[in-house]
């Protein structure tokens, strides 16, 4: 199984560091179609000092309702709000676990919902449309949100540091 990779990204807005980290916010164009319709999506990257394993979280629509008649969807967790509202791909299922446990799961439960894909050490927090400032401020509370809530066993694991002034 692969996972999703967002396209290349476009001119980010800007760089800056945030508390000890490095924050990208960016909008990216793309023009897909017969009809060359132009599409359109904002986010942030964090970048974390911890090596990440690929990780796909998104929310389920329509088409993932259907194709779990034919039982073909991603990972399932204990709690049913969570297997119902986010669809779930790594190739790693035991890092999908590890990285959602409960306490995360309610964190990410709680927000709004966005596209969240772990590569390397950032963490990428996007929506299928321009976000405004207030949006973007949600979806860099999701990316650092869900790295502070990695369990510790996980940031040992890994290498031990989120970010830089880590001890």
């Amino acid at each position: 199984m692969s996972v999703a990779r967002v396209p290349p990204l476009g001119v980010p807005h800007r760089r800056r560091p945030l508390e000890g980290f490095a924050v990208t916010p960016f909008d990216y164009h793309y023009v897909a179609g017969s009809d060359a319709q132009t599409h359109l999506f904002s986010g942030v990257i964090v970048q974390s000092c911890l090596p990440l394993q690929p990780l796909f979280i998104r929310p389920k629509g329509l088409w993932d309702q259907i194709l779990e008649f034919v039982d073909f969807d991603g990972i399932d967790f204990e709690s049913a709000e969570s297997s119902r509202k986010c669809d779930v791909r790594a190739p790693d299922k035991r890092w999908a676990y590890d990285v959602l446990q409960p306490r995360n799961m309610e964190f990410l439960l709680s927000r709004p919902s966005s596209c969240i894909q772990f590569e390397e050490e950032y963490v990428k927090v996007w929506d299928r449309k321009r976000l405004d400032p207030w949006d973007v401020e949600q979806a860099l509370e999701v990316g650092v949100g869900i790295l502070e809530r990695l369990p510790e066993c996980v940031v040992r694991q890994q290498g031990g540091k989120l970010w830089p002034q880590s001890s």
